[in-house]
């Protein structure tokens, strides 16, 4: 799919939700995922079970595991109520790097916003 055609997918599902929801949509995001091989599910396991360890954390999504670049990427959703959101970002990305140190650790803090 190109990107014009992604953009016309998003136009046609913003207004079918909004349409039928009453719903606006600020945004729609893809991730591609790459959990074929027993590493790859092993690796990600490990970066699932070390940020749901903290009670901060509510979600994680978007995990990307890049064996060729070396590079583990993943969005964290760290609840408002906590004090020091990327405090917490961080200690999840630093005990991930412990764990896995022949992998950069790329962590995106997210935000469980809804009205």
């Amino acid at each position: 799919m190109t990107a014009r055609e992604l953009d016309a997918l998003e136009r046609r599902i913003f207004e079918k939700v909004l349409r039928e929801n009453h719903v606006y949509l600020t945004g729609i995001e893809v991730y591609s995922t790459n959990f074929q091989d027993e590493e790859t599910k092993r690796l990600s396991e490990d970066v699932r079970r070390i940020s749901g360890s903290h009670p901060e954390v509510i979600q994680t999504h978007g995990l990307y595991i890049d064996r060729e670049d070396m590079v583990i990427s993943v969005d964290v959703v760290v609840t408002f109520d906590c004090d020091d959101r990327f405090a917490v970002a961080e200690t999840v990305r630093r005990e991930i790097s412990i764990l896995h140190p022949e992998f950069k650790v790329s962590i995106q803090l997210d935000s469980d916003i809804s009205d």
